[in-house]
């Protein structure tokens, strides 16, 4: 199942970013595996803050990768376009994208058959 996602940085007055995503949705076992090799606590996470959440989002982008079917973005400022997963991993403006993305593949954040919010 695909689904169109607007990131929040396409949203808004101050958006760097317009266009979306087709991400195909991952499986419940999917999820789950995600977070396993993350190796997630959540509660360490909350106490801890700071930079202690880097390694788990890295390991979660790392699976989101496979689940983009389209990318179709265009920065606002300089019109460069971003429709490769190699342009989002190597566009430092790109990151607040793909942690996004991440995080919304593990904790179940898309619905069937709706676009993001």
């Amino acid at each position: 199942m695909n689904i169109s996602f607007i990131p929040e940085s396409c949203k808004g007055e101050a958006a760097l970013f317009e266009g979306s995503l087709v991400i195909r949705m991952p499986t419940a076992d999917e999820r789950c595996d995600y977070l396993a090799e993350a190796n997630i606590n959540f509660e360490d996470l909350k106490v801890a803050g700071g930079t202690a959440y880097l390694k788990p989002v890295a390991s979660m982008m790392r699976s989101s990768y496979e689940h983009i079917v389209k990318i179709d973005l265009k920065k606002k400022a300089d019109g460069k376009k971003i429709t490769t997963v190699d342009d989002l991993k190597y566009d430092n403006d790109c990151f607040g994208i793909l942690s996004e993305l991440a995080t919304k593949m593990t904790n179940g954040g898309f619905l069937l058959g709706k676009t993001s919010p």
